[in-house]
């Protein structure tokens, strides 16, 4: 309990709005993962992947990820929006719990199926404007859809409430590939310290390769 009154109290502070919409999206998926957890990180580069399906009527896909991350899908309703969280082991924002990495996937209506964004264009031009450092920006082509491939970098601070005054900084790298299809935005996102990407690039490498849209 004591881990979970951390984690529960902790205050994240962005830098921008969307930061803040996501930091606080990704705190509440990580938060049950996190807790019981030691804080080992993976180390040495390697990966073994297992087969995801989605467990939604509305939402059909699969894609491979690391068999020993943990799956937060029983919040995944079959409604006109998705979010789920497959999540390092031991990851978390708290001090106890040093953030490592998560994927994060978020599927949204476009305005035609009444959301707020036209489409993939408007979503890609929201993290290039929001203030992070823009680390890619490309054309992606990921289970037979065109979309985008967009990396940023950005800083968070996480304040503990018994210690106002301590203030630990995390450098974070977001790894976005953004999709439409069928009137929907598939937001697929490796969230990672920035000390720890290049280590876990290779999981969003795999899913890349292995997303694929069912019929």
């Amino acid at each position: 309990m004591e881990n979970m009154n951390i984690i529960l109290g902790t205050i994240i502070r962005p830098k921008s709005v969307l930061a803040l919409i996501y930091i606080a999206a990704m705190f509440i998926l990580c938060a049950r993962a996190c807790l019981g957890q030691d804080g080992a990180r993976q180390t040495d580069g390697a990966f073994n992947y297992s087969l995801y399906k989605s467990q939604s009527n509305t939402f059909l896909f699969s894609f491979a990820y690391p068999s020993d991350w943990n799956v937060n899908d029983e919040n995944a309703p079959d409604s006109n929006n998705l979010v789920f969280s497959i999540v390092m082991p031991g990851s978390g924002f708290s001090f106890q719990n040093r953030f490592s990495a998560a994927i994060i996937l978020m599927v949204s209506p476009t305005k035609e199926r009444g959301g707020l964004l036209s489409g993939i264009d408007e979503k890609a031009g929201l993290y290039l404007r929001s203030g992070e450092k823009v680390l890619l920006n490309e054309s992606v082509l990921v289970g037979g859809v065109n979309g985008y491939e967009v990396v940023t970098q950005r800083t968070t601070g996480l304040v503990s409430p018994s210690e106002q005054a301590s203030v630990q900084s995390v450098d974070v790298t977001n790894h976005r590939i953004l999709l439409e299809k069928d009137g929907y935005i598939y937001n697929i996102d490796l969230a990672a310290n920035s000390n720890d990407y290049q280590l876990y690039r290779p999981v969003i490498e795999e899913i890349k390769r292995t997303f694929k849209f069912s019929k």
